[in-house]
């Protein structure tokens, strides 16, 4: 299938505004692991099991953001129906 110009300054933007979007939850989750979690509020027992949970949490998310980043659209599918 062949894009025509504007069908492929469509797809670049929409590119953009994807990763743009990735952009921006990577920063709040590596500024989230910056700032800690103090501002949660748990009880004394699982205060440092919470921690490290959230911590391992929001790392696999910066992990899986970084992945997707590169190719956040798998495909372009058109469906048609085979007419006998």
């Amino acid at each position: 299938m062949n894009l025509t110009q504007q069908e492929e300054l469509i797809e670049k933007q929409k590119l953009k505004k994807t990763q743009d979007f990735i952009d921006n939850e990577i920063k709040e989750s590596e500024d989230r692991l910056e700032r800690g979690f103090e501002d949660y509020d748990f009880d004394d027992y699982a205060d440092d099991f919470m921690k490290a949970a959230l911590r391992e949490k929001f790392s696999q998310r910066i992990k899986n953001l970084k992945m997707v980043r590169r190719k956040p659209i798998l495909c372009k599918s058109r469906f048609c129906r085979e007419w006998r």
